[in-house]
This record gives C-alpha cells, sequence and structure tokens, in this order.
C-alpha cells in the first residue's frame, strides 16, 4: 500500500490521516518522541520519530523520514512548509 508522510500538527494532521486511509493510503505521521502518544500522531497508522522540537519544519528530517518510511507521498498541510520552495525541490529530486 502506497505511504503517505504526514508532516503536520493537531486535528488537520488527524484528519488528514483519515482521509489518506479513506483514499487507500497508508498514513504514516513525522513526530518529535513527545509528540508519540498525542491523538493526532495515533490517528495515524505509524509514526516516524524525529529529534527536535521542530523536526516537521527540518527539511533533512523529513527527507530522513520519507526514506525510513519508504512513504512515496508527502502531505504538508498548509502554511510555512506547503509554501516553502525548498520542499517542492526536494520532492522533484525524490
Amino acid at each position: 500500500m502506497t505511504r503517505v508522510l504526514i508532516v503536520n500538527r493537531g486535528e488537520i494532521a488527524a484528519r488528514a490521516a483519515v482521509a489518506a486511509r479513506g483514499l487507500g493510503l497508508t498514513p504514516v505521521a513525522l513526530v518529535t518522541p513527545e509528540e508519540r502518544t498525542a491523538a493526532w500522531a495515533q490517528a495515524a497508522d505509524g509514526c516516524h520519530v524525529a529529534e527536535g522540537h521542530g523536526a516537521y519544519m527540518d527539511l533533512g528530517a523529513i527527507e530522513r523520514a520519507l526514506a525510513a518510511t519508504d512513504a512515496e507521498l508527502l502531505y504538508p498541510g498548509y502554511g510555512f512548509l506547503a509554501e516553502d520552495e525548498r520542499l517542492a525541490e526536494l520532492c522533484a529530486r525524490r
């Protein structure tokens, strides 16, 4: 099944996980150690734990998570990360 890495937080991440599953995708959340048990992280089928408070904004951490989870898709939500042209470049390289 195709995996989608969810790089977001809170209710949006939980809804993205439900929507991904509804599309036949396997949602995987990028989390920090402290977020591992958060409700939104538990809504995903799995988690990739990255060190650092702002790991979800760290393109290196995101790239490592994509590789570690074999995710073919990425859901950045909206806002700063989705608007970062470096994220588009990272996706184009993969």
